[in-house]
């Protein structure tokens, strides 16, 4: 069932807030758009974390430079779960600003759940596409 505008509305908002979160260096933050037992995976499963701490301190470890965009979400709700697949945009940039390259693209193939505080991520899947500037 495609997702009510509030739902919509809310499930991008998680979105962006993950990308913010992770672009900042933000752990707490991050890990807080998961589930308590959350998943994020990409490199085919080869890269695995679970549960909120595991995630937190993936970001805290994370290099400063990453700015992640997602477009084009497509959201099916049922009930108090959703699915939501969207294309995920991928640059890195100088922390003095001075140059940005774009990195990659790729899908998320996201599982959500609606907790008492809001919809957050029960499984994120990056399926990445290989690396556009090998030479930077």
């Amino acid at each position: 069932m495609a997702a009510s505008a509030s739902d919509w509305i809310e499930i991008r908002e998680l979105t962006a807030r993950f990308n913010r979160a992770f672009d900042d260096g933000d752990a707490a933050a991050f890990a807080g758009t998961f589930t308590e037992d959350g998943a994020l995976e990409f490199d085919g499963g080869a890269f695995s974390r679970r549960g909120r701490e595991a995630l937190s301190e993936f970001v805290a470890e994370s290099a400063y430079g990453n700015v992640h965009i997602t477009t084009d979400a497509i959201i099916e709700v049922d009930g108090d779960r959703a699915r939501q697949r969207c294309t995920v945009l991928l640059a890195w940039r100088r922390k003095d600003r001075t140059r940005v390259l774009f990195q990659l693209t790729g899908r998320y193939d996201d599982e959500l759940e609606r907790l008492p505080e809001g919809w957050r991520f029960k499984r994120r899947v990056a399926e990445l596409d290989k690396d556009v500037n090998p030479d930077a």
